[in-house]
């Protein structure tokens, strides 16, 4: 080997020297890591394992066909098992239910790509309790790529045993809900049944001739009996309330309508106790409205009553206005102002209280208007509103509600006309009631009129003298008949004969208890006469046939009308089922006040039968009848119809709840009258049927 080849070999050699300590250091620096990573890994590995052995959830790694591998404390203590007897068991050997395939097949199957996966599933402690679990279970591989199963279990046991419980109760509440239903039903038709009949009986007995003191008893026994009812009706009320059982109803609605029909309810008592009742209506408050207006009737009436029975002197003022507007809906306020005694703040806060936490009292002083106060707060919040009160002793109350109304959709057009202007008239009211003077000239000015005031017949007397010299003149003059120094007769006959002011056109207002009449009143120089409180509308049409200069025959053309045949002659065949004695007389001898001879049949099965011997044209079912009842009388009805005429059917019961008129209309009934009811119900419901 020469020299340049020995050079190169030892180059060579220097050179893989150089790789080899290369290689060494390296290899020494991958033990370093190595041992390191061991150290990390046992590291984990201890972190991991303490973990799992301290976990609350109970850990299980079964081997394949659900060999128990690994265990922890808490899966232990779960199921009351020591870690040695569950180790090399088969899990499957713990189900309390072996039948289940499911359970059994989802830990012994290992699906090759599995990931979390969860079952519910039941096992057996050591004392053989039942024990309900959730299982969560996933799936790994060892370093050997044998598959294992890692499950962990929480005890849903107490859990599932509070929901059958709490699902125990729910079915108690149910089913106490609905035995309170049923004793409600039951309930309205055993009180509210008999009191048709005495009801019944006694405006019939009113009808017939007796003496002043007799008329005067019956009188009493008719009074009382619809105070009782009023009082079953708030009881029964108050038990649907509790029952959760009050469910409102949409219909076309006028506020108007409303108040003012309370009122003319109301007017022959505010008059007797010499207390003026008057109504004021918003005019902003749409003509119509989709609300429940029984419910709302009750509330301001039972708010009315409440302030008549506790005003000596003064007025009641009930009003309407419009609160806010909200796409659709409107928000209306209620108040029924009075005059009254006033409300302490302590008797404030029990006013509206629960029937059952007023104080003793409390109900000596109300007495059942306490209860009417509970009803009306809670039918107020079903409708979205409220109820306040604002008071002062001795100087009187507001008591108002809100309740939210839709708008409806398709208003009748004919009612837009109350909110028509009049020619631009000047009106003088001559009235000393400051109340009675702005309600009228808030009417007034929505007409576009303007109006003035006398709070006195002189003073009014001075007013039209000073007009006349000044060649001016008022349109209408509106006169109250009860006025101090002189009344609205002898005030109508100073003017008309006076030649300088004799040509004012006067309307006469008057309480329902002056019992004026109208030939009197025309003679003496009025245009036309309206009853207080004076409804809106009434009002408008005076003013404008005063205007026209035409007769005012309404009182007249009712008149006529009562001396008409109620049937207008018309023989109708009626067929009548009722099973109770009482009710069978009082209802013939309604039907024949009403001009109409009808049949009588005591149970469902009846009915059928008479019909085959008879073509009726409309027939009132009673529901609860022996034998067959009025629901299965009717679906016969209805079948056998099928290629026949539809005879109106009326269902008469004394249930007052709404899925008892549900229940009626389903069968197929055309019509519902509520027990008792009034000689006027069963003329209207006859009229409505028949016309059609």
């Amino acid at each position: 080997m020469n020299e340049k080849e020995l050079k190169e070999r030892l180059a060579h050699l220097e050179r893989e020297n150089k790789i080899l300590r290369s290689a060494s250091k390296q290899w020494s620096q991958l033990q370093q890591l190595y041992k390191k990573s061991q150290k990390k890994l046992k590291a984990a590995e201890a972190i991991t394992h303490s973990i799992i052995h301290s976990s609350p959830i109970g850990i299980s790694i079964t081997k394949s066909k659900g060999v128990c591998e690994y265990v922890n404390p808490a899966f232990c203590r779960m199921i009351d098992y020591k870690e040695d007897e569950l180790l090399n068991k088969n899990i499957l050997d713990f189900l309390a239910d072996r039948d289940n395939g499911d359970a059994c097949d989802y830990f012994t199957e290992f699906a090759g790509d599995q990931e979390n996966s969860s079952i519910e599933a039941l096992f057996s402690n050591k004392n053989g309790d039942i024990l309900h679990f959730f299982v969560v279970s996933t799936m790994i591989v060892n370093e050997n790529s044998e598959k294992r199963k890692v499950n962990f279990f929480v005890d849903m046991t107490e859990r599932n045993r509070l929901m059958e419980q709490l699902t125990l109760a729910k079915d108690k509440a149910i089913k106490a809900n609905e035995a309170k239903s049923t004793f409600l039903a039951n309930m309205s038709h055993e009180l509210r049944g008999p009191m048709g009949g005495i009801i019944g009986a006694a405006q019939v007995l009113k009808d017939t001739e007796l003496t002043e003191d007799q008329y005067e008893f019956v009188d009493i026994l008719n009074t009382s009996a619809f105070r009782l009812l009023g009082v079953i009706n708030d009881i029964l009320d108050f038990s649907k309330i509790e029952a959760g059982k009050i469910e409102l109803e949409d219909r076309p609605m006028r506020i108007d309508a409303v108040i003012e029909n309370i009122a003319d309810l109301l007017a022959i008592k505010a008059n007797k106790k010499g207390l003026d009742l008057f109504t004021f209506i918003d005019h902003n408050i749409p003509d119509r409205l989709i609300g429940d207006p029984m419910r709302l009737h009750q509330i301001i009436l039972n708010f009315t009553n409440n302030a008549l029975k506790f005003t000596k002197k003064g007025e009641v003022v009930i009003s309407a206005q419009l609160a806010a507007r909200e796409n659709n809906r409107v928000k209306v306020l209620f108040k029924i102002k009075d005059t009254g005694i006033g409300i302490s703040e302590e008797e404030k806060n029990n006013l509206f209280r629960n029937f059952s936490q007023v104080d003793s009292s409390t109900m000596r002083k109300y007495g059942e208007t306490a209860l009417g106060m509970f009803i009306s707060k809670r039918l107020s919040e079903q409708m979205g509103g409220n109820v306040f009160v604002e008071s002062k002793e001795g100087v009187g109350s507001v008591l108002g509600f809100t309740v939210w109304l839709k708008q409806d959709s398709d208003p009748d057009l004919n009612n837009q006309e109350l909110s028509d202007t009049l020619p631009s008239l000047h009106v003088l009211i001559v009235d000393d009631n400051q109340s009675n003077q702005k309600i009228f000239g808030k009417y007034l000015h929505y007409w576009n009129c303007s109006s003035e005031y006398a709070d006195t017949p002189l003073k009014g007397l001075k007013m039209l003298r000073a007009a006349s010299a000044l060649n001016k003149k008022y349109d209408i003059v509106l006169v109250d008949f009860q006025m101090p120094e002189m009344d609205g007769m002898q005030f109508a006959k100073t003017v008309k004969s006076d030649p300088a002011i004799q040509h004012n056109k006067l309307i006469l207002l008057s309480s329902r208890t002056d019992l004026l009449k109208k030939d009197v009143v025309e003679k003496a120089g009025f245009s036309a006469y309206l009853n207080k409180p004076v409804k809106i509308s009434q009002l408008k049409e005076a003013v404008q046939k005063t205007l026209d200069k035409t007769k005012h025959i309404k009182n007249q053309a009712i008149t006529e009308e009562r001396k008409t045949v109620h049937n207008n002659g018309i023989k109708r065949n009626i067929l009548f089922a009722e099973n109770n004695k009482i009710n069978q007389i009082v209802g013939l001898i309604a039907f024949n006040k009403l001009g109409y001879q009808a049949d009588l049949a005591e149970n469902g099965q009846e009915v059928l039968e008479k019909m085959k011997q008879k073509k009726y044209d409309i027939i009132f079912m009673d529901v609860q009848m022996p034998e067959m009842d009025g629901i299965e009388a009717t679906v016969q009805i209805r079948k056998s119809e099928l290629n026949d005429r539809h005879i109106p059917i009326v269902a008469m019961t004394a249930n007052a709840m709404k899925e008892d008129r549900d229940d009626c209309l389903a069968a197929g009934m055309d019509a519902f009258l509520s027990k008792p009811f009034k000689p006027d119900d069963l003329k209207k419901v006859i009229s409505d049927l028949l016309s059609k």
